[in-house]
């Protein structure tokens, strides 16, 4: 749950584990310092995990939904050569004239109708990263066999979004999905299987891109920007209405 939820990496996790607790923490200063990151961490950690300590198999689960996901074949999807020339526009993969590879943080997977610029008002609102979520917490079936304009269904069984009594939406839980799309859309077969903060065959820095979509959204929170306020209501009205 806290890697869905709350956080897929531990930054600075030998540091985290040796602090003595700021009962003066406050989570609207956790990205201003170092310090009041490491305190953030050291918060939600004690927040979820006394009471639930559980594994991540989020890569797996993942790699299994990718092609209803995407809406592609099998074939497509779990074929690395294929993989890559259909997906590398969607993380923004350019190669220079010396053949050096690179993507872009703010790439197309990201936005709802992307049109080749950044939109506070488009950011994080693609469908393909609600699919993501819903098949994180309530299982592929809610991403199969859909009707025209459906984006997820409801589940019809035990999840672990029931077993974990979610009842709303966590920046976190956004940013994951949105990685996790990264992940998915790049990385060749063997990474696929075992998720790391640094991607094998791109040096993706996963874990890099993770904190700074995150510390966005968590700003304009506590600044209450409408644009991302309208970030978490659109996915509570989808999934927590």
């Amino acid at each position: 749950k806290f890697t869905y939820m709350n956080m897929l990496w531990l930054c600075g996790s030998d540091e985290v584990f040796h602090l003595a607790v700021d009962s003066h923490y406050n989570p609207a200063n956790q990205f201003k310092s170092v310090d009041e990151q490491l305190q953030g961490i050291l918060y939600e950690l004690r927040e979820e995990i006394p009471t639930n300590q559980q594994q991540s198999n989020g890569s797996h689960r993942i790699r299994s939904a990718g092609p209803f996901i995407f809406g592609c074949q099998n074939d497509t999807f779990y074929n690395e050569n294929s993989r890559v020339a259909t997906f590398k526009e969607d993380i923004g993969f350019t190669m220079d004239e010396d053949r050096v590879g690179s993507y872009s943080k703010l790439a197309k997977i990201l936005f709802k109708a992307y049109e080749n610029t950044f939109d506070k008002w488009k950011i994080f609102r693609n469908p393909i990263l609600i699919k993501a979520y819903s098949a994180l917490v309530r299982g592929v079936s809610s991403i199969q066999n859909l009707t025209e304009g459906e984006v997820t269904k409801s589940p019809r069984h035990h999840t672990v979004e029931s077993a974990w009594g979610v009842r709303e939406i966590t920046p976190a839980a956004i940013v994951m999905a949105a990685i996790f799309m990264s992940f998915l859309s790049y990385s060749d077969e063997k990474i696929l299987m075992n998720f790391q903060p640094i991607g094998g065959h791109m040096k993706i820095n996963y874990q890099e891109d993770y904190e700074f979509y995150l510390e966005y959204l968590h700003k304009g929170l506590y600044s209450k920007a409408p644009s991302v306020l309208d970030i978490m209501d659109k996915w509570n009205q989808h999934f927590y209405p």
